[in-house]
């Protein structure tokens, strides 16, 4: 079997399932020997006085001499024309041979730049057409054994060991070679280009949820979706809320958390009403002339009071809302829900109901009233392959099925033995972050329990960052204020409906004692929060 750089290809996609290319990655792995080394979508730079070239070659491989074979694959129709194979794009048209063997001039150059005269550099080309058939290979100006297509696609690796053969092992030069295109052509992602394509592939599958919500037709339009960590309901609830504002409807987006809610408020377009329901509370009140005094919050019965005055409200019918969505929706008192459906709402108004079902307080009862219908969706689309896999080793009990497709960043996990340990295990954890190439602002600290009863309560600066959590203060419209910092420290609960590139769940314990139920649930939630790298620090 071959080895495949960079390695971080799922099985899922080693089987073909995303693409073409997967598809001849999933053939050479399997049918070439150990004596090759198979670098995909390989991109290249080239810089000059003044400007910079960029390429890219689809499959370098590499023998055991550190002979190089560059493959450009071009799937569907091709054209032949003046003797020439031709991929059209639209009005433009590309040579393939002329593609792959740029390339190669390019890459000697940057080799030669490199290491000067010192190593020799063998280097060959090939075209790959699974889907053509080649009728004038001489007009194509191509040697026979530089083209593979659609009649030969499953000799493929055969070819390619007429063509470069496993070769005299040298392991200086094959070292060079292969650190050539790991360094230089930065073909193993760094942290961002990692995160950039975890994030696009979260959106591009979640649009399934998406899709399937939209053809859904029943009147009056009131669903409940009760879905698994990561299968896009704040995409959806994004989604829903856009598309109500360019039909002309009065639109009311609630979420349990505020910091859910201001970040939705900064990424989609004004319009609507986005807030907490607490914020929806204070602003709605004070529209219609009431102040609360929100310095008494944290006193017993300050929100039952909060909800008598709304109840004492008299909306005209203008002031109702057309559709109403809510995120993180377990967390929806039932009075809160019974007051904008009786108050708040235009009779046939949209609900769309969004809960988590790990979270849920609903689950085995009946939906809310006057909601009818429920679809479940259970696969989630942002864990990748191992950090999935670690969290459904660790609590099987909340099924889930993980559809990312990618392999991810390995998760570490730490027992410590007291807050102290605990304290030193995450400094270094974020040094090594940052050293990874993460930026502050791409780490968040997550409790499981109150973040007031943590150790990490009232850190100012932890692995060298300024760590931004709330200072217990309010200002006088009731809003939390923060300390200065990127690297955020916040709780699971408050965190619900968010992800980042990387987390770090401290203060988890699941030893056996009261509410373990309920901590395993918080725990899951707050490893279901990471989009590229989990870090589990675990109380013995």
């Amino acid at each position: 079997m071959a080895r495949i750089v960079p390695a971080d290809v799922s099985p899922a996609e080693e089987a073909g399932l995303h693409s073409r290319e997967l598809e001849t990655l999933s053939l050479l792995k399997g049918q070439l020997s150990q004596d090759y080394t198979v670098f995909h979508s390989v991109h290249w730079s080239r810089s000059y006085e003044k400007y910079t070239v960029f390429g890219e070659v689809d499959f370098v491989v590499v023998n055991r001499a550190g002979d190089i074979l560059l493959i450009e694959q071009k799937n569907g129709r091709l054209d032949e024309i003046d003797g020439e194979l031709v991929k059209s794009y639209g009005d433009r048209q590309k040579n393939p041979v002329d593609q792959v063997v740029r390339s190669r001039d390019h890459i000697i150059e940057k080799f030669r730049a490199q290491y000067g005269g010192k190593l020799r550099l063998s280097i060959d080309y090939m075209v790959y057409c699974p889907d053509h058939k080649v009728r004038q290979l001489t007009a194509a100006a191509l040697e026979r054994s530089r083209i593979v297509d659609g009649s030969g696609a499953d000799e493929l690796p055969k070819r390619i060991e007429q063509v470069l053969g496993p070769g005299r092992p040298e392991p200086y030069v094959q070292d060079k070679v292969n650190e050539f295109f790991q360094h230089t052509f930065h073909l193993v992602p760094d942290i961002h280009s990692r995160r950039r394509r975890l994030d696009e592939r979260f959106v591009r599958l979640s649009e399934g949820l998406v899709n399937f919500i939209d053809n859904l037709h029943f009147e009056p339009f009131r669903l409940r979706v009760v879905g698994t960590a990561g299968c896009g309901k704040s995409l959806l609830a994004s989604h829903r809320y856009a598309r109500s504002l360019e039909a002309g409807r009065r639109t009311l987006l609630l979420c349990f958390n505020r910091p859910l809610a201001e970040m939705l408020r900064q990424q989609l377009p004004p319009g609507g009403t986005i807030n907490s329901w607490h914020g929806f509370c204070r602003r709605l009140l004070r529209s219609h002339g009431l102040e609360v005094d929100f310095s008494r919050q944290e006193e017993p019965g300050f929100w039952t009071e909060v909800t008598e005055q709304m109840l004492g409200l008299e909306l005209g019918s203008s002031e109702r809302f057309d559709t109403l969505i809510i995120d993180e929706a377990q967390e929806f008192e039932e009075l809160w829900w019974l007051l904008l459906k009786e108050c708040f709402l235009q009779n046939d108004a949209e609900v769309l109901w969004l809960e988590d079902q790990t979270r849920s307080n609903r689950m085995g009862q009946g939906n809310p009233d006057g909601i009818t219908v429920t679809y479940y969706a259970r696969d989630n689309y942002r864990s990748p392959y191992r950090i999935a896999r670690y969290i459904n080793g660790l609590f099987p009990e909340f099924e889930f099925e993980p559809r990312n497709g990618i392999i991810g960043l390995d998760v570490k996990e730490y027992r410590v033995a007291n807050a102290r340990a605990q304290l030193a295990v995450v400094d270094k954890t974020v040094k090594g972050l940052l050293r990874q190439g993460l930026a502050p602002a791409d780490i968040v600290i997550l409790t499981c329990g109150i973040t007031r009863d943590s150790v990490f309560h009232g850190v100012e600066v932890l692995g060298g960052c300024p760590m931004r959590q709330f200072t217990g203060v309010y200002d006088r419209d009731g809003e939390r204020l923060y300390s200065p910092g990127d690297m955020r420290f916040t709780s699971v609960a408050r965190f619900q409906g968010q992800q980042s590139p990387a987390v770090i769940l401290v203060d988890m314990d699941l030893s056996e004692g009261a509410e373990l139920e309920q901590r395993r649930r918080t725990a899951f939630i707050g490893m279901t929060r990471a989009s590229l790298r989990l870090e589990v620090v675990r109380n013995e």
